[in-house]
């Protein structure tokens, strides 16, 4: 007892910061280690070392473990200034959320075995939420007069921030990998100094080599194509002056197959300037170089031809062939965060028409057609890659000079190191033949599809509809012959014969008139609906008249459109309207401009163009909406032909000519309700998605 008193007499803890103040001042005699004058001399020898160390340190003492420690380690406890509540507790108590993690690492201790923990996951209770951290730590025994583990002494320090920035730095070298692996980039790494040549499996497999254990750097050079030699040596000696190293070459493997690679290296220098590594990457282009050889051969071809029907032409066609001999690489382009391109590669000059001095410093939108800007298309694609890492999108794009090229572009996020996106890439590749390739062979199909429909339908009428007049025809000659000595008979028949006979010519011009639509020899101009409209209603004038026809129009579009077919379908429309009636018929023509995403679903159109909407309402008999398909179908009829005169031709000349103008047309009527046409037309002329620009 005397010997703690002594002890508690000088050990007034001074000198050993807030927190020696702090646990002189505390109330201990409540706490299983008793009051501080009682304390042995282990535990104020040991709190001493702790109070005086500037490293985070605590002590817990006792079978109840009770926790005490440094200044530097309050901050790992997020303690009160004043009132450190962590203080005199029993370290379950301290370390209640993560005890299960804590408590093994104590008992080791108080067992007499120390521990080193790096990096150790304990998660702790911070702003009211769990939170996950990290801790590099060391519990250590404390021998007690009995000779015994009597505490445990614990130095720790916090890492969570270092194994952040450790995991953020290992995803990116992850991701660093993958991008490599998904462009199929070989790559290397080659001391100069050293002769030590590291590279990619990959690169070994562009250069014909199955085993790679033994290759050096010669290895790769040897197999340069003969041709390419001084080319690689020239493209080397730039590099050593530039720091960067590019060329495409040809190497020979062992079977004597010649295979495009193109090399891409950058240079480091020692202190002297002396080059000392190289590191870069491969790329096999075989299949690129052969594809544009035989564009190659083909525009070629093509200039040809067309030199020898006009100059003009041939200088046209020279561009193009410039232009396509240059789509084989990728423009590669960097942006920030608001898309401004801040560098710009030969690919991208060759795609996109611009110099580096004329596009650098400006939005990238500026490669987008302008409904696509109204869509906020680049704006949408910066947002994906923001949000996801990635964008990827195909759609049709501008050069320099207003043309459209179809290109496929990947917008990958950049990152720094703290993962804060810093920018983006940009990767665009022109598809453009690909895509004209896709959409004329749709094209066909869509075309090879009507065809077919239309020889089904002339196969009808041949069995039926142009059979039924030589049937009668072939019937009434009968007749005649058995009766010619009965002139009143014969006359008779001869006239049902007659009658046969025209029914059967007027069919075979019907179908005639409906076959050369089919064929599109007419050029599409402007065509002014109103003046076509009024063209129609002069040729019913009579017949308007006869049957008190009221006819109400709206002002009607320009479109671009075939004149005469679209004289005709406004004749046949009308002709039904006055035809099929049982009363004075009054007729309404409405129209309306649409954009795309305006059109109803039933007419299956594209959403790119602006339509005009032409509705013929009439108060006629109407017919069953179930027929609203069918009676577009060449011959077919609904009504008596004794009551209503006509071959029922008229709607599917009208559904031809709409689709010549690469509209729709659908009907919308009931019984003895009238009916409602609706037609939709494009405003201009477009090809197949887009214009070659």
């Amino acid at each position: 007892m005397e010997y703690a008193s002594a002890i508690s007499s000088r050990h007034d803890l001074s000198g050993e910061g807030e927190m020696g103040e702090v646990i002189r001042s505390f109330d201990w005699s409540s706490s299983s280690i008793g009051p501080l004058e009682n304390w042995p001399a282990s535990l104020h020898s040991t709190l001493s070392l702790v109070l005086h160390c500037r490293f985070p340190m605590a002590l817990y003492w006792g079978p109840d473990r009770i926790c005490l420690y440094n200044d530097a380690y309050r901050g790992m406890l997020n303690d009160a200034a004043r009132q450190p509540a962590a203080l005199g507790q029993p370290a379950e108590t301290v370390w209640a959320e993560s005890w299960p993690l804590v408590k093994p690492l104590i008992d080791q201790a108080f067992s007499g075995s120390a521990t080193w923990n790096e990096d150790q996951l304990i998660p702790r209770m911070r702003n009211g939420q769990l939170q996950n951290s990290y801790w590099t730590s060391s519990y250590s025994p404390v021998t007690g007069e009995s000779g015994q583990p009597a505490g445990v002494l614990v130095t720790c320090l916090e890492t969570t921030e270092q194994v952040a920035v450790r995991k953020k730095i290992e995803l990116s070298e992850t991701r660093q990998k993958l991008a490599i692996e998904a462009a199929g980039l070989g790559t290397f790494d080659w001391d100069m100094i050293k002769s030590e040549f590291v590279f990619s499996e990959r690169l070994a497999a562009m250069f014909g080599y199955t085993e790679s254990a033994h290759l050096v750097q010669s290895s790769f050079s040897d197999r340069v194509h003969p041709d390419d030699r001084q080319l690689r040596l020239e493209a080397h000696a730039e590099a050593v002056k530039t720091g960067r190293l590019f060329y495409e070459a040809r190497f020979v493997w062992q079977d004597q197959s010649v295979h495009w690679i193109r090399l891409n290296g950058k240079i480091l220098y020692d202190p002297r300037g002396v080059p000392s590594r190289m590191f870069g990457t491969t790329m096999d282009i075989t299949e690129q170089k052969a594809q544009a050889d035989w564009l190659e051969k083909q525009v070629a071809e093509r200039t040809l031809t067309l030199q020898r029907k006009n100059e003009e032409l041939s200088r046209s066609e020279e561009r193009y062939h410039k232009m396509v001999n240059e789509v084989q690489d990728y423009a590669i382009l960097l942006l920030d965060r608001d898309g401004t391109i801040l560098n710009w590669n030969q690919g991208a000059e060759r795609i996109k028409g611009y110099t580096g001095a004329e596009i650098i410093g400006k939005n990238f939108v500026i490669f987008y057609r302008p409904e696509d800007r109204e869509k906020n298309l680049p704006g949408n694609l910066i947002r994906e890659a923001f949000e996801k890492g990635r964008a990827r999108h195909e759609g049709w794009r501008i050069r320099k000079d207003g043309s459209t090229f179809w290109g496929s572009i990947v917008i990958t996020a950049l990152h720094d190191q703290q993962g804060d996106i810093i920018g983006f890439s940009k990767v665009t590749r022109d598809l453009t033949e690909k895509k004209l390739a896709e959409d004329q062979l749709r094209q066909y199909a869509h075309e090879l599809e009507l065809q077919n429909k239309e020889l089904e339908q002339f196969a009808y009428i041949a069995s039926h509809d142009l059979q039924e007049p030589l049937r009668k025809i072939q019937t009434f000659s009968e007749l005649l012959r058995e009766n010619l000595d009965n002139a009143e008979t014969a006359d008779r028949y001869l006239s049902k014969i007659d009658t046969s006979a025209q029914r059967m010519s007027m069919l075979i011009k019907e179908v005639l008139k409906y076959s050369r639509l089919s064929k599109l020899s007419e050029e599409f101009v402007r065509v002014d609906l109103n003046e076509i409209l009024s063209s129609v209603l002069v040729d019913f004038e009579l017949l308007i008249e006869q049957k008190k026809a009221v006819v109400r129009t709206e002002t009607l579009p320009v479109i671009d459109g075939i004149p005469l077919q679209l004289n005709q379908l406004f004749y046949n429309l009308l002709s039904n309207s006055l035809k099929f009636s049982e009363q004075s018929p009054h007729i309404q023509i409405t129209s309306k401009i649409l954009a795309g995403d305006e059109l109803p679903t039933e007419t299956g159109l594209k959403t790119s163009q602006t339509y005009a909407q032409l509705i013929f309402k009439d108060n006629g008999i109407g017919f069953d909406p179930q027929f609203a398909r069918q009676i577009f179908t060449i011959f077919q009829r609904l009504n008596n032909r004794n009551r209503y005169s006509g071959t029922g031709i008229g709607l599917a000349l009208c559904k031809k000519i709409v689709d010549n103008h690469q509209g729709a047309i659908y009907a919308e009527s009931a019984a003895n309700q009238g009916a409602a046409f609706f037609i939709y037309l494009p405003i201009a002329r477009k090809g197949t998605d887009e214009p070659a620009g």
